[in-house]
């Protein structure tokens, strides 16, 4: 599986800015979950989650997940053994996909160089 492109960032932005609701969401095709309408997914919902830590000053976390109340209260608890020593996390952004793939797509993105950047740019404070 090739690597998110700048593209993918730039149509992945434009996806979370829709479902924000700061764009409208007239181009959305059909069939492409971003459409007004509502439809029906056997899969459960993914998303992508960026923590910030309230103790350490620029320390994020970008992980996937099903329940992001269950992720927060998981790296808040200590039972996430990376982030317990950044704790306590509160949430800067939630993004939700229609397939795993897709949010494990977008999660890989954020995790390198040019997806940090762009984190800082569109979901920092």
């Amino acid at each position: 599986m090739p690597f998110p492109t700048a593209s993918f960032a730039a149509e992945t932005a434009y996806s979370f800015l829709s479902l924000t609701g700061l764009l409208e969401n007239r181009h959305a095709s059909p069939g492409s979950g971003f459409a007004t309408g509502t439809s029906v997914s056997t899969e459960p919902k993914r998303f992508v989650c960026v923590l910030e830590s309230t103790r350490v000053v620029g320390r994020h976390y970008v992980g996937l997940t099903s329940n992001v109340a269950n992720r927060l209260a998981a790296h808040n608890s200590g039972r996430s053994l990376h982030s317990t020593k950044y704790g306590p996390w509160q949430v800067t952004a939630v993004v939700e996909f229609a397939t795993e793939s897709l949010a494990a797509k977008f999660e890989r993105y954020l995790k390198s160089g040019s997806g940090r950047a762009f984190a800082r740019r569109h979901f920092a404070k």
